[in-house]
């Protein structure tokens, strides 16, 4: 729902912060995506792939921060990805090139390659300068090495008549090193150039190779392949396992190790002795890559987006990173807390502005609509069937306060006690008692897509035929206004007593010669008479889902086009629009995909969300983040903002260059007005910059607390005022 009324947008014109603004920027918060490549390339960094998407952590994998999409692609298989320190890697981008990230992976740059590959099967670098390519040559299908001893900058054909296509290179250091294929492996001790060849795979394809010493390695091949050496690869020891077809393994010394089933009963199978004997460590898991940081703490990534974390040796597994799936048809937050509904009946709450996400509520068989929060703990949801929910602790439960058995398709609420819901087949209910008791005020043969009240008395809908509907007392009677053509009017929105607008499209034909009509129309009489400010006719798919409004010149239009979501922006109030996000929310297979919700508490914090558990978002993650790209010259500690605050406030802080531009241990801790410890906001190594950090003072009472910054020589402590 909507969230950001009309009582907040007059009132925003008059108290506009000019000291803090922040310029736009839409991050991606969560998309499904099948998760194929983790690492940790630093103490507390880690970064997890996943197509063109990135996770993020800097405090060893307590948060990941999904990154925006990789603007180059690359190919995020084990042996196609390589780090060798917490900035610098290289990747496969396609068959034939290769990229490399300077920044810790965030952002990549493709690399030309001098010599031509018709195919590169994998990438090794040992250090920033030396590094392998394996794959087939361009000419004659060569199946070659090439070795750069720059970064990546000039290549050499090292070895052009292997005996067969390495599906992995791996080095141990700079002159000996390994590929492994079809039933044979490969030794070098001469960087490459030349190698000796051994037949172990049993007929099998070996997948991939991993020394945890000198001496001792293991090779993962297909259909229960395993092996193991102890003398540096110059014998390898078949080790019979009831696993079935494996997709890779991970071990962290020499005896305790695991292992992803890709078939079967897709289970992580763990052993304490080198691989003699291996025993279930979790089921029902499809990973595609298994990671430990240490022997306790491990993680494994699986095809639907989701990740795995144990903390005690993979006896125990719990869900590190769940991303809201499949189509969320509505969102709204309140303050940093969010919730979003999805088509296949699922209900989905973050408490950081959507960055992390935790499914509190599922109902099988159940398409859920339309969410709506009226406070910080009251919220109502309603859908299909009848289907209404209430909450009031925030999300973290739901009562069933169902009606009737009609398709409801959107809720919305004045305050606690009245709401309003409408939907197919002419439905709109009221109630005044927070859900209790709701009575019906139409019926019609009408598609009722979305409802929004000024006030209590007015009130409008946004229908199917043309049509938009109109009260002025209550929801008592109800008159329609056919706006402007037969479209279906998916969205409406007022900004004021007399001016909204209202967003829809018409479908003539079907696939593949569909012909989409899309319009925006505007009316400055309160509804009395509609004129477009936007027609469109589009040869394929085209949708224009919802409409939303910051304050009276800004707005935001999401859509879904040719199977991708979309987000308009106006500063004119709604004369002209041009794009600011997109594509987003598309699938793997690009069978669909778009944006159908927006929702705002103010004018910086806005999300959008759609098909393919797609949500964006203006605002910027709880926490820690760095505000500016100038390098402070001396440590800072500013006045929180706002001062007083309830129950949220933002402290910034400086972090200076050091004599050797290294980072800096910075420490944040609030304490109560006894000097007692409440709780620690930073506690980490910062490069210079200047940092933002969010407290949330929600489960404090009002009075005075102190912050206190300490770093190297540098401690200062100033106080707020939490005012409730």
């Amino acid at each position: 729902m909507k969230n950001l009324k009309i009582i907040i947008i007059l009132f925003s014109l008059f108290f506009v912060n000019v000291c803090h603004s922040q310029s736009e920027n839409w991050n991606l918060l969560t998309t499904s995506r099948q998760l194929s490549y983790i690492n940790f390339i630093g103490l507390n960094k880690g970064l997890i792939y996943g197509g063109n998407i990135v996770y993020k952590t800097t405090n060893e994998g307590m948060n990941w921060v999904l990154q925006n999409f990789l603007s180059v692609p690359i190919d995020t298989r084990f042996n196609n990805l390589t780090f060798v320190d917490s900035l610098y890697g290289w990747s496969r981008n396609s068959f034939t090139s290769l990229a490399k990230t300077t920044n810790g992976g965030i952002y990549w740059n493709p690399v030309s390659l001098n010599v031509s590959f018709n195919l590169i099967t994998s990438v090794y670098f040992i250090n920033r300068n030396t590094g392998w390519i394996a794959g087939k040559g361009y000419i004659n299908n060569y199946k070659q090495i090439i070795r750069t001893t720059n970064g990546g900058a000039n290549w050499n054909v090292i070895n052009s008549s292997l005996q067969f296509f390495p599906n992995q290179i791996y080095m141990q250091n700079s002159n000996k090193g390994f590929i492994i294929g079809d039933s044979t492996l490969g030794m070098t001790t001469d960087s490459g150039f030349s190698w000796t060849y051994q037949s172990i795979g049993g007929g099998q394809l070996l997948n991939k190779i991993q020394f945890v010493d000198s001496l001792r390695g293991f090779i993962l091949g297909n259909n229960a392949n395993f092996l193991k050496t102890t003398n540096g690869g110059a014998n390898w020891i078949f080790l019979p396992n009831v696993i079935g077809n494996t997709s890779n393994m991970y071990f962290i010394d020499s005896l305790n190790g695991w292992i992803t089933e890709s078939s079967g009963g897709r289970r992580i199978w763990k052993t304490t002795n080198g691989g003699t004997t291996w025993q279930v460590s979790y089921n029902f898991a499809n990973a595609l890559d298994i990671y430990f940081k240490n022997i306790n703490t491990g993680w494994a990534t699986l095809t639907e987006g989701t990740v795995l974390k144990t903390t005690n040796s993979g006896i125990n597994w719990f869900y590190n990173i769940i991303p809201p799936a499949g189509t969320i048809r509505s969102i709204d937050f309140r303050n940093n807390t969010g919730l979003a509904v999805s088509y296949q009946g699922k209900i989905y709450k973050s408490n950081d502005r959507g960055y992390n996400w935790i499914n509190v509520f599922s109902i099988n068989n159940s398409i859920l609509q339309s969410v709506d929060f009226v406070d910080d703990n009251t919220g109502f949801v309603c859908g299909d069937s009848g289907r209404i929910l209430k909450t009031t602790n925030s999300g973290n439960n739901f009562v069933d306060i169902s009606f009737g058995n009609k398709n409801y398709n959107s809720i919305f609420f004045l305050n606690n006690n009245t709401g309003f819901i409408c939907g197919s087949i002419g439905a709109v209910l009221k109630t005044t008692n927070g859900g209790l008791n709701w009575s019906n005020l139409l019926n019609n043969n009408r598609y009722l897509n979305d409802i929004f009240f000024i006030n209590s008395l007015t009130g409008y809908i946004a229908s199917d035929s043309g049509l938009i509907f109109r009260t002025s007392n209550g929801g008592l009677n109800w008159t329609s206004k056919y706006a402007y053509k037969n479209h279906e009017y998916r969205s409406t929105y007022f900004i004021n007593e007399n001016t909204g607008f209202a967003v829809g499209d018409n479908h003539i034909n079907g696939p593949p010669n569909l012909v989409s009509g899309t319009i925006v129309v505007k009316t400055t009489d309160s509804g009395l008479n509609w004129t477009p400010v936007i027609e469109e006719s589009y040869q394929g798919i085209r949708y224009f889902n919802d409409i939303i409004f910051v304050n009276e010149l800004t707005g935001y239009l999401v859509k879904k086009i040719d199977y991708t979501g979309y987000i308009s922006k106006t500063t004119n109030g709604g004369e002209n629009w041009y794009h600011v996000l997109g594509p987003v929310g598309y699938s793997q297979n690009n069978n669909d995909g778009g944006l159908y919700c927006i929702s705002a508490v103010d004018e910086s914090n806005i999300w959008a969300a759609g098909d393919n558990g797609t949500i964006v978002s203006t605002s910027s993650p709880v926490g820690i983040h760095n505000v500016k790209s100038e390098i402070p010259k001396i440590f800072l500690l500013c006045q929180n903002y706002p001062n007083p605050f309830n129950p949220q406030t933002k402290i910034k802080f400086d972090v200076p260059s050091n004599v050797k531009r290294e980072t800096s241990n910075v420490k944040l801790i609030i304490y109560d007005l006894l000097g007692r410890e409440v709780t620690t906001l930073v506690n980490e190594e910062l490069r210079p910059g200047t940092y933002e950090a969010d407290w949330d003072g929600s489960n404090l009472s009002s009075g005075v607390y102190f912050y206190k910054i300490i770093s190297n020589k540098f401690t200062e402590t100033r106080k707020m005022v939490l005012m409730k």
